[in-house]
């Protein structure tokens, strides 16, 4: 089969957008894909008006459908994450582990070593809220803030998305939880510390 380079452009094209729309933090990999479908479809060979179409149209399109696809989020079933008071650093939420927790009223509390395991299914998407716990035991929400942002609430909390660990065999989400502390954090790529803190939690959950 003959390499067609508009299809390929506009491939890549494509997956970038689907990638950002899934999550606005892997944009540093989406852009330089979408930049290069973009010269791919520069130097192809078809009528100008096509080329700035195929360009800008995803553009156009990543506003509204990315609303519409939090709209949809806000209408899945609310689940509550509650914090412990000050704690500051990664948080890891592991999914559909047989020796989890399973509650029915969507409330979960994460543990001090920042690993929660829970039974339930991972939905693919994300209608989660998080808190602090005051000492009158008053909800504080953690404002959600982006990860490229030079000012951030404190506390704040930055979403990683689903990302790579060892263990290839959990399915798992993870977030950063600030509150005025340095970020040592490595966003893009596995967590030694915090993989080896889900194994022995695993280890342990499975052993029960």
């Amino acid at each position: 089969m003959k390499f067609n380079s508009l299809y390929f452009g506009i491939t890549l094209i494509i997956l970038s957008f689907i990638g950002t729309l899934y999550s606005i933090y892997y944009f540093v990999f989406t852009i330089p894909i979408f930049i290069l479908g973009c010269i791919i479809i520069i130097f192809s060979k078809i009528k100008i008006i096509y080329k700035i179409l195929i360009i800008l149209l995803p553009l156009l399109l990543f506003s509204p459908v990315n609303s519409l696809k939090l709209e949809l989020y806000s209408h899945l079933t609310r689940k509550e994450f509650i914090i412990s008071k000050n704690y500051s650093g990664p948080v890891r939420i592991v999914f559909e582990e047989k020796c989890g927790q399973n509650i029915d009223n969507k409330t979960y509390q994460i543990p001090n070593d920042g690993v929660l395991i829970l039974s339930v299914k991972d939905d693919g998407a994300i209608n989660h809220h998080y808190f602090y716990l005051d000492k009158d035991g008053k909800k504080i929400i953690i404002p959600e803030a982006e990860i490229i942002s030079s000012r951030k609430p404190v506390p704040s909390l930055l979403s990683l998305g689903y990302g790579y660990t060892e263990m290839t065999d959990i399915k798992y989400y993870d977030f950063y939880i600030y509150n005025g502390d340095s970020i040592r954090y490595n966003f893009f790529a596995s967590n030694p510390k915090l993989d080896s803190i889900t194994r022995e939690s695993l280890i342990r959950c499975r052993k029960k």
